[in-house]
């Protein structure tokens, strides 16, 4: 797993012009341990197997991202479709 955070300062959420202005803005990028998943192998096409491979990395690289924002990440992930979000695309549109 792989976390990055910082690019928001350099390119803003739905932009297609970046901004180097001020110079020097950090962005950090933490490379995680790979991810033991083993235990799933010959489960490929199993619907849960599948499930808990995502939450696995889902949970490295949301402890990852906490790491570098140096804050505890919410107890619970954010779900678009439990706000009437759509799961793709411009959130905001």
């Amino acid at each position: 797993p792989m976390a990055q955070w910082g690019t928001h300062a350099i390119m803003g959420r739905y932009s297609k012009k970046i901004s180097l202005w001020p110079l020097r803005k950090p962005v950090d990028v933490l490379i995680g341990d790979p991810i033991d998943l083993s235990d799933l192998a010959g489960r490929e096409n199993e619907p849960a197997a599948l499930n808990e491979a995502t939450r696995r990395l889902m949970d490295a690289i949301t402890a990852l991202v906490a790491d570098l924002r140096e804050e505890e990440a919410p107890a619970q992930r954010w779900n678009p479709s439990e706000h009437g979000q759509q799961e793709t695309g411009r959130f905001d549109a």
